[in-house]
C-alpha cells in the first residue's frame, strides 16, 4: 500500500497497491490508475490480493459509513480484477 502518486485533485485518495519483484527490484502498480484501494489482504498462497475500494465512483465524502466494495485480483500483475462484494468493507 502506498500514497506515492499524487492524483492531482483535492479530497482524492492517493492509496494504491504496488508489488515489487524482489529478484529484479521492479515495482508495478496493481491498482488501476484513478482508483484507490484500501485494507489489502494477500491470500496464503500469494496468488490473490483482496482490497476494499470505492472503484471508479470514487469517495463521496462520507465518514461514518464507508461504502466501499470488495475486489479481488491476481497479485502478480493486478489483472482479473473482479468486484466480489458490493457495499462491503474489510470485515466482509
Amino acid at each position: 500500500m502506498s500514497t506515492h502518486e499524487n492524483p492531482g485533485e483535492p479530497r482524492t485518495s492517493w492509496a494504491a497497491v504496488y508489488a515489487t519483484e524482489l529478484t529484479t527490484r521492479v515495482t508495478q502498480r496493481l491498482t488501476p490508475h484513478g482508483i484507490a484501494d484500501f485494507s489489502l489482504a494477500v491470500s496464503p498462497s500469494g496468488v490473490y490480493t483482496v482490497v476494499a475500494s470505492y472503484g471508479e465512483r470514487g469517495w463521496s465524502g462520507e465518514v461514518e459509513e464507508l461504502s466501499t466494495d470488495i475486489y479481488i485480483f491476481l497479485t502478480r500483475d493486478g489483472s482479473n480484477r473482479v468486484k466480489v462484494v458490493e457495499h462491503g468493507d474489510w470485515l466482509s
